[in-house]
Order: C-alpha cells, then structure tokens, then sequence
C-alpha cells in the first residue's frame, strides 16, 4: 500500500509480518508470543477476510477463522480486535 501512497516500504519484523500473514500465536498471559516462547494458542484466517472481522463489521466467528490451542484465550482476545 506505501508505495501505492507515494510512501516509503516501512520495516518488516517478525511481529509485523504475522499480522499481514494472518496467523497470531497467544502466549498464557494472551500476548502475542515470539517463536522462542509457549504457545497456547493459534489463530489463522485468510488475510481478505480481516478487514471485515478486524473492524468489527463481521463477526470473526462467522469468518473462516481457525483457532487452535486455547480457545477461551484466543475467543477473548478476538472479541477485543477492532481495527480503526
């Protein structure tokens, strides 16, 4: 989108770039866990489907969102995404 805006590519980390690939990984204290940490849980949807679940246009539980591990954590946290 930057370039599209005249902008410049920001930098991209790991953090970064599990938003954009539409996977999220809590860890027990529902934060989102780097690679080297516990998982409890693990989020995935297909990255056309956010812009409506993410903003809370949809619900995320009508979208095709796969939820794995802790599932109390992960529905907490989703109830919370609304991207403005």
């Amino acid at each position: 989108m930057a370039p599209a805006l005249g902008r410049p590519v920001p930098p991209t980390d790991v953090d970064g770039m599990r938003a954009v690939l539409g996977t999220w990984w809590f860890d027990e204290a529902g934060g989102l866990a780097p690679s080297n940490r516990a998982v409890a849980a693990h989020v995935t949807a297909p990255a056309l489907t956010f812009p409506d679940w993410g903003t809370q246009r949809s619900s995320w539980r009508d979208s095709d969102v796969e939820v794995t591990g802790d599932t109390e954590l992960a529905a907490r946290f989703l109830d919370t995404v609304n991207v403005i």
